[in-house]
C-alpha cells in the first residue's frame, strides 16, 4: 500500500504554477486534467480526474491545493489531498527556482479489506523556466514522508504551452522506483 499513497499523492501536485506573466512568473492558477498512474513493482495502473490550484500573495510567496481521484486495477481507489505554500526566487524574468512544503493526506479504498488513510509532509525544490514565449518548462525533486508509509523522492518534469496569458494545456511526469505517473491539463 506505501507505493500507492506515495505515487497517488505525488499525482497532486509537483512544483510550479501555469499562468504566464510578461515580466516575471504568475503563480495563480486553476487547472484540471487526466492523472495516470503505473506502479511498477505490483504492475498496476490507475487513472482519474485531478485538480490543482495555487493563489500568489506576493512576488515570491504562493498558496497551493492539489486534490486527485483514482481508479486503480481491482477496483481500488485512491484519493489525495496536498495543501501547501510555496517561495519562488526569481533568477532573471525567465527563471525562476522553486521551493514547496505540503501537507499530503491519501486514503485507499480496496474492496473486501476496507479503508487505509495516511499522511504526512512533502518538500520540493525545482526550477521554472520559460524557454520561448509560449512554452515553459519545469524539472525539479519531491520528498514526501508519510506516517505509517514511509517516504520517498520523485523526479518531476512538465511543460506547458500558453495560447493566450490566462490559457495553457500542459504535461508533467513524475518518476520514482516504484513507477510513473502522468497528468495532462488545462
Amino acid at each position: 500500500m506505501r507505493k500507492d499513497f506515495i505515487l497517488g499523492s505525488i499525482a497532486a501536485l509537483s512544483i510550479a504554477g501555469p499562468a504566464m506573466a510578461q515580466d516575471g512568473f504568475d503563480y495563480s492558477y486553476v487547472e484540471i486534467g487526466y492523472v495516470k498512474s503505473e506502479i511498477d513493482d505490483l504492475d498496476i495502473d490507475g487513472d482519474g480526474l485531478g485538480l490543482r490550484a495555487s493563489y500568489e500573495f506576493t512576488e515570491n510567496f504562493h498558496a497551493f491545493a492539489a486534490y486527485a481521484d483514482q481508479d486503480f486495477d481491482f477496483d481500488v481507489g485512491a484519493t489525495t489531498l496536498e495543501i501547501g505554500a510555496g517561495l519562488a526566487w526569481p533568477v532573471n524574468p525567465n527563471l525562476d527556482i522553486v521551493g514547496t512544503v505540503s501537507y499530503i493526506k491519501g486514503e485507499i479504498d480496496v474492496p473486501f479489506v476496507g479503508d487505509f488513510e495516511d499522511d504526512g509532509f512533502a518538500l520540493g525544490a525545482g526550477l521554472r523556466g520559460r524557454v520561448i514565449e509560449k512554452l515553459e518548462l519545469t524539472g525539479g525533486l519531491k520528498y514526501v514522508n508519510f506516517d505509517e508509509a514511509g517516504s520517498d523522492t520523485t523526479v518531476a518534469a512538465g511543460a506547458r504551452y500558453f495560447f493566450t496569458n490566462m490559457f495553457a494545456a500542459g504535461v508533467d511526469v513524475d518518476f520514482d522506483d516504484d513507477g510513473t505517473i502522468g497528468r495532462a491539463h488545462v
